[in-house]
């Protein structure tokens, strides 16, 4: 009887000490840290996910409320913002200056600007997560017509700031409504981009070649 008592004690302490071992957090990492030196974890990877999309569904939120300044201060000091379409609210801009021109911009060509989600979703680990939202949007011009687009937001993540973001809807919708917006008497509906003009630098086309 001692013997065996002495057996299942040492037993206990074993699965104890390897219990304590086993981490139960996704352990800091540095931003060069990629998904191949951790070891696979997918409930942790799965909560990240789920706060990720609570999170986003929060920020549009915001931007129901008119409140972008909660949205502009989650960027990177030298993230991407971009917006599909030659119109006043297309094109690039490359720091946080910039893109609270645009999002300034946003509120007044929008003011009643309103977002219903249709699908958040999100992968990628916390230092590089891409997350996309679908969605449809709502507005009226000065004179009360409503209108109704619908698009996606592409937002990279890194530590939970917004380093990168590329906005696509039915760009020749809203180029016709910023174009009744202009005939209305809103002179900003008209104004060049805010930032660069044209697509974000990848899906730019290459360069000629020198003869």
């Amino acid at each position: 009887m001692v013997v065996r008592s002495a057996s299942v004690s040492r037993r206990r302490s074993r699965r104890a000490t390897a219990a304590a071992t086993v981490p139960t957090t996704i352990p800091p990492a540095t931003p060069s840290t990629s998904p191949t030196d951790q070891p696979d974890r997918p409930a942790e990877v799965t909560v990240y996910h789920a706060i990720v999309r609570r999170n986003l569904r929060k920020s549009f939120a915001e931007v129901n409320r008119g409140n972008y300044p909660a949205i502009v201060s989650q960027f990177t000091p030298a993230a991407e913002h971009w917006f599909s379409g030659s119109h006043a609210l297309g094109g690039g801009r490359h720091d946080n200056r910039r893109i609270q021109q645009w999002y300034d911009r946003l509120a007044a060509l929008l003011p009643d600007l309103r977002f219903e989600l249709t699908k958040v979703s999100a992968k990628g680990w916390p230092w590089d997560t891409v997350a996309f939202v679908e969605w449809v949007d709502h507005l009226t011009d000065r004179e009360g017509n409503h209108y109704s687009n619908q698009g996606v937001h592409v937002i990279r993540i890194a530590w939970g700031k917004i380093t990168e973001l590329h906005i696509y809807c039915d760009t020749a919708l809203l180029a016709s409504v910023l174009d009744t917006l202009a005939a209305q008497g809103v002179t900003e509906a008209g104004a060049p981009p805010v930032g660069d003009p044209g697509p974000f630098p990848a899906a730019a086309a290459p360069a000629a070649p020198a003869v």
